[in-house]
């Protein structure tokens, strides 16, 4: 009988690839959430519904959830015992490939991620590829591979990532973030450690400070970007050079993210020769992150809007918000106007002044509502606590989703670019806008 898997939240941005490469792999798929309705799925195959269905479940054999559903969900209760985390799930459809790259980080998981694909399939290799965004070289956002290798994203905000059983791993950053599973940043900086040291191969990002520091203990660790490491970076102004050739990504942590990439993947070819040459290995490389094609809400160009350049991302941790805001600037010269959705009142109650300054590199910002994320309201919490906190001159303030069309373009559009910033609904509120 065809193995078959529900998902209670599947129009999840961890859940939703993770379906779709069950499906590669021979799955019947079903699932619910409110999502669905604003997504164009195109899967006549697959059993999807905007509500719980509880009645649905016993028609699956797995019955899959993420940390994002509640524990008094309908369905969740429905399925008792037999409700499965993603990561389990994930780490069950990893089992039938004999090697795993595993990328964790508090930011930037999933571009790299997808890099990492993009570069073993340019150098010949056909990884699966699971990540939670869509990369745009990938129709469906996943790739089954041909069943030996596999490359995927994990999620530290759960520390579900500790149950990874990959054996090559790629430590990208540690920020402080997710406060409301560890408690402090040393409990997150920890779980890192716990991470880095259950690999059998770990590439570590030697000039990230949130990793400085941790006794990492894998059989073999390899760092980069520092000087004096295996894979140095070597920087001129905001441009970095790997063997005197300019890595072609923009801004400091991107530039970083690719050269982690580039690193595991020759790590892990002169542990396993999967190639049979690589004298051109690292031309190949670099060659393969100047033509990436991108991932959606990654720095996306997506239209423009009476004449001006419009640019979405999924930022939405100060860090974040100030690399990208640094990398459009780089990118294209002009004056930034940011639109902003803050996600998750934990996090906005954790970060409001870090958010207020990342911000306040843009020319203009204007604050939507705070996105929950299914969290319940803590007092006082909200967009408005952010722009309280913006620098006086910031120009712009809170605007409700109705006003966006009237706020997209202040000052008339002279000569700047707008950037949709957030995890939450506002890069479907600035498409539709767009679209219209």
């Amino acid at each position: 009988m065809k193995e078959s898997a529900y998902f209670i939240g599947l129009g999840g941005s961890g859940m939703l690839p993770l379906a779709r490469l069950a499906a590669l792999r021979g799955y019947r798929i079903g699932g619910s959430d409110p999502r669905l309705a604003s997504l164009s799925l195109d899967r006549k195959d697959w059993e999807v519904f905007t509500e719980p269905h509880p009645d649905s479940l016993k028609k699956y054999s797995t019955i899959v959830y993420s940390s994002a559903i509640a524990h008094d969900h309908p369905e969740r209760q429905a399925a008792g015992e037999r409700a499965l985390h993603r990561m389990d799930f994930l780490l069950e459809l990893a089992r039938g490939y004999s090697l795993q790259l595993a990328v964790a980080g508090t930011h930037g998981k999933t571009g790299t991620t997808s890099l990492l694909g993009w570069m073993l399939r340019e150098i010949g290799l056909d990884p699966a590829i699971l990540v939670g965004g869509a990369p745009l070289y990938l129709p469906e956002g996943v790739s089954a591979g041909n069943g030996q290798l596999i490359v995927y994203e994990t999620d530290e905000s759960d520390a579900s990532f500790l149950k990874s059983r990959a054996q090559f791993r790629l430590c990208l950053n540690a920020d402080r973030d997710h406060m409301e599973t560890y408690g402090d940043f040393a409990s997150l900086r920890q779980a890192f450690l716990r991470f880095g040291s259950a690999a059998q191969t770990l590439v570590i990002n030697a000039a990230d400070p949130g990793l400085s520091g941790l006794a990492f203990q894998a059989p073999r660790t390899i760092f980069y970007g520092a000087a004096d490491s295996l894979y140095p970076a070597s920087w001129q102004g905001e441009d970095l050079y790997y063997n005197g050739r300019k890595i072609e990504r923009p801004g400091r942590e991107l530039s970083l993210n690719a050269l982690g990439a580039l690193a595991l993947i020759k790590e892990l070819i002169k542990e396993q020769g999967l190639l049979p040459s690589t004298a051109d290995l690292d031309a190949s490389l670099l060659d393969a992150i100047a033509s990436f094609p991108g991932v959606s809400r990654r720095l996306e160009f997506i239209g423009q809007l009476s004449g001006v350049d419009v640019y979405d991302d999924y930022g939405h941790h100060p860090t974040e918000i100030a690399a990208v805001i640094a990398a459009l600037r780089r990118k294209t010269g002009r004056r930034i106007c940011v639109f902003f959705q803050p996600h998750r009142y934990t996090r906005t109650k954790e970060l409001f002044r870090e958010f207020a300054r990342s911000l306040s590199l843009a020319d203009f910002v204007y604050l939507l509502p705070l996105y929950s994320a299914g969290e319940e309201p803590l007092e006082g919490v909200n967009s408005e606590l952010i722009a309280a906190h913006l620098p006086k001159g910031c120009s712009g303030g809170v605007v409700q989703p109705e006003e966006l069309s009237g706020a997209l373009l202040p000052d008339g559009g002279h000569n700047y670019v707008v950037l949709s910033l957030g995890a939450g609904s506002i890069s479907v509120m600035v498409r539709d806008l767009l679209n219209k």
